[in-house]
């Protein structure tokens, strides 16, 4: 076992129509999730089984307000991180601590070309330009990302123009 992915919570700002955790999204099972005690514990965990690669996702990472402390930890034990999330919670803070600990990949989703589009697949009103002011954000800090796109049936007439937004931004148009 050299791969680990730690989901750290059901929680998410948005509510994209094709996610497997939404349907968790919610504040009574949110509070039921591991608490940083326990995360780190599995931490400890993988490191010892000689994990080398941990992936955070959730629901969206950023969620936690724990999320530095988690990262912190992963990072002291030598992994070598990704980090899954919908880049629209990053902040000057979580993005100059992690220009500071730099992850070995940030993946970010990129669900359309348009905020139609994209706020029809997130379904929350403002949060395709949350998630250009993230890149933005990463851009300014020098922070290399990936976008990542799922084919579905709604941004499928707009995957052309999805795939020149990605190029635009810097990033490779990755495709699934």
């Amino acid at each position: 076992l050299t791969h680990a992915q730690v989901e750290l919570t059901y929680g998410c700002n948005l509510h994209c129509v094709h996610c497997y955790t939404d349907c968790y999204n919610r504040a009574e099972l949110i509070k039921k999730e591991r608490t940083t005690e326990e995360i780190l514990d599995t931490l400890d965990q993988l490191h010892e089984a000689g994990v080398l690669w941990v992936c955070f996702t959730g629901g969206e990472i950023f969620m936690r307000r724990d999320f530095l402390r988690i990262y912190d930890a992963a990072k002291a034990k030598g992994f070598l991180i990704t980090l899954f999330t919908n880049g629209t919670l990053f902040t000057e803070a979580i993005v100059d601590h992690l220009k500071a600990y730099p992850p070995y990949k940030i993946e970010i989703s990129c669900h359309g070309a348009t905020p139609e589009t994209f706020e029809r697949i997130t379904q929350v009103p403002g949060s395709f330009k949350r998630f250009l002011e993230g890149i933005r954000l990463l851009q300014s800090r020098g922070l290399a990302f990936e976008l990542k796109t799922k084919a579905m049936t709604l941004n499928r007439d707009e995957l052309n123009q999805i795939k020149a937004l990605v190029e635009s931004l810097g990033s490779r148009f990755r495709l699934s």
